[in-house]
């Protein structure tokens, strides 16, 4: 599909979808087609690992900036998008690192001497 092609209205707001800024979602069963338009602020995914509901925009956005490395937690094992991690540190121990998802984190308590590292940088990871 050419980026510069016009997909008319997103059908939840209204608001003109244009230059491939949207989803376009066919579904086909047997001899009857059925199309929707859905721009970027309205069109949502799934996360498979906690079901949440994730902003079309946010997850390109994350794709955009490269965001979207995938590490296992050590905790869950779960694979996790490298935004959603966290990296806990013992304070005097630069060797010391334990990456863990944001369900973890909840799940656990963080004693003194450690830090959480929100933002996981991409060169560690």
């Amino acid at each position: 599909m050419a980026l510069d092609e016009d997909w008319g209205a997103c059908r939840h707001c209204g608001a003109h979808v244009g230059s491939g800024r949207g989803v376009r979602v066919e579904i086909r069963k047997e001899d009857v087609s059925r199309s929707t338009v859905l721009c970027e602020e309205c069109a949502s995914l799934n996360c498979s690992n906690c079901g949440a509901s994730i902003p079309l925009s946010a997850a390109l956005e994350e794709e955009r900036r490269g965001a979207s490395h995938v590490l296992t937690c050590s905790r869950c094992e779960e694979d996790v998008l490298l935004a959603d991690m966290v990296e806990i540190r013992r304070e005097g121990d630069p060797n010391y690192r334990k990456r863990v998802c944001g369900d973890c984190l909840d799940e656990i308590s963080v004693p003194s001497g450690y830090q959480v590292i929100r933002d996981v940088p991409p060169d560690t990871a």
